[in-house]
C-alpha cells in the first residue's frame, strides 16, 4: 500500500484540476474575447515557462527541498488560477500563463522525488504497485476533471 496518504490525494487532485482545466481553457480564453493567435501565443507561454523553469525547479527539489519546491509550484499555480479568473485582458492571461507554467515545473519534479523518497527501501513489487497506484489515481482524476469541466461550462 502506498503510504503516506497525502501521496494519493495529491496525485488525484492534481489530475483533476488539470483535467478541469484543459476541458475549458479554450474555450474561456474565447469567451474572454481572445483570438485563436492570442490563445496559441499564450498556450506557448506555459509551455516556455515550464521549459524554462524544469531545471531549476529540480535544484530546489534536490538541494534545498523537495516539499518547498512543491509548495511553491503549488502556490504559482494558485496564483496563476486566480490571474486567470481575474485578467482581463491578454497581459493578464499571458502573467496567468506563466505562473501556472512555472507551477507546472516546480510541482511535477519534486512531487516525484516526495514519491520515490516514500518508497524508499520497499521491495521492487511494492515500488511498482506503488508507481501503479499513482497511475491509476492520476488517470482518474483526469478523467473526472475532464467531465466537470464539460459539465461546468455546459
Amino acid at each position: 500500500m502506498l503510504k503516506p496518504f497525502y501521496i494519493r490525494a495529491y496525485a488525484l487532485l492534481a489530475a483533476l484540476s488539470i483535467g478541469l482545466f484543459s476541458a475549458v481553457d479554450v474555450l474561456y480564453l474565447l469567451w474572454a474575447g481572445m483570438s485563436w493567435t492570442q490563445i496559441g501565443v499564450l498556450s506557448a507561454v506555459f509551455n516556455v515557462a515550464v521549459l524554462v523553469t524544469e531545471l531549476p525547479s529540480s535544484v530546489v527539489a534536490d538541494v534545498v527541498s523537495p516539499r518547498l519546491a512543491l509548495l511553491t509550484g503549488l502556490l504559482a499555480r494558485a496564483a496563476g488560477l486566480v490571474a486567470f479568473a481575474v485578467g482581463g485582458g491578454f497581459w493578464a492571461f499571458f502573467f496567468a500563463e506563466a505562473l501556472a507554467g512555472v507551477g507546472m515545473a516546480m510541482t511535477s519534479g519534486s512531487f516525484d522525488k516526495i514519491l520515490v523518497n516514500s518508497l524508499s527501501g520497499a521491495d521492487k513489487g511494492a515500488i511498482s504497485d506503488g508507481y501503479g497506484a499513482i497511475s491509476r489515481l492520476a488517470s482518474l482524476g483526469n478523467g473526472v476533471g475532464l467531465a466537470l469541466g464539460v459539465l461546468v461550462f455546459w
